[in-house]
């Protein structure tokens, strides 16, 4: 990995725009958050943005009300530094504001990150962005605080599914354990991530599973969500987290598959396989991409189509 060269950017840099990849999750805000607080300690001039709005779940994390979703036109920057992005077109209405940047840096682990920053911090082996990010802060003069920690911890537990996924690893927990010496507080990020859902959230999940369909087979699951079952409910984007799991625990499934109707003309794909089969190549298909046993695409065509 390029955690030399990164570093080095970092510190020549005088003005610095982190950017979190649209629909954003724990991951990518928590891992934009811990870069923030350890850069700000160098340097004054560094900011958040996002596309879209931040998940409500992700409230508890000091400062997620500092992400912008404006391209602050005029303004450029010196180094821009994509998180958590496997492509370009992750940064949604924001790429304008990366391309324009005198320097730019893409921090990511999708296995199908395209490449597309001057500098390309990337370790597919890694289980969440924030492990990366971890490995960076360290080299960086302040170290790590508890504010760095509990975002990282956010990160990596929310990508690793609470350490319950595939692609946790020894490393995964190693840095858990040092992140958790730091003081942060394991009940309350674990209770606001995995133990408390909105009433819109558990009304999506109903109308979702209302409509599963199943191959003859019983291999192939899959779930859909309508705009008008979000306007109806008043679901919010990221009520749609993790539904497509529940396809995935049906006995015997090796495919699950979630359609999420964004417009009428648009449908975004998210996939979940077993051991059999690599959801990143489904979804390369589609133009889409993620892990092997993750990912996701979209599709400029109806959900029943």
């Amino acid at each position: 990995m390029n955690l030399g060269k990164v570093v080095s950017a970092i510190n020549e840099a005088e003005s610095i725009a982190l950017i979190a990849h649209i629909m954003p999750d724990g991951d990518t805000l928590g891992s934009c958050l811990a870069l923030y607080y350890s850069i700000k300690k160098l340097k004054n001039e560094v900011e958040l943005f996002c596309t879209d709005s931040t998940p409500q779940n992700l409230n508890f994390l000091k400062d997620i009300g500092n992400f912008k979703n404006d391209e602050k036109m005029g303004k450029t920057y010196d180094l821009c530094i994509a998180v958590d992005c496997s492509d370009i077109y992750r940064l949604g209405t924001l790429r304008d504001l990366f391309e324009a940047s005198a320097r730019t840096i893409s921090i990511d682990h999708h296995s199908s990150n395209t490449f597309f920053a001057d500098i390309n911090l990337v370790d597919a082996d890694a289980a969440a962005t924030g492990e990366i990010v971890y490995q960076l802060l360290i080299l960086l003069p302040k170290g790590i605080d508890i504010n760095i920690a509990t975002a990282l911890y956010t990160a990596i537990t929310t990508d690793t599914g609470n350490f319950s996924f595939g692609n946790t690893s020894a490393n995964t927990f190693r840095i858990a354990a040092e992140l958790t010496e730091q003081g942060i507080n394991i009940d309350e990020i674990t209770t606001k991530l995995f133990r408390t859902k909105s009433i819109e959230r558990i009304q999506l999940l109903a109308r979702a599973l209302s409509s599963l369909e199943m191959s003859e087979d019983k291999k192939i699951a899959l779930l859909k969500v309508t705009q008008k079952d979000m306007i109806e409910i008043g679901a919010a984007q990221s009520d749609t987290e993790n539904i497509i799991n529940y396809a995935k625990e049906i006995e015997g499934v090796e495919l699950a598959i979630l359609l999420k109707e964004t417009n009428k003309s648009n449908t975004k794909i998210s996939l979940r396989t077993s051991e059999n089969l690599d959801a990143s190549e489904i979804a390369s298909y589609f133009g889409g991409g993620g892990h092997k046993r993750a990912a996701g695409a979209n599709i400029e065509d109806t959900l029943n189509k």
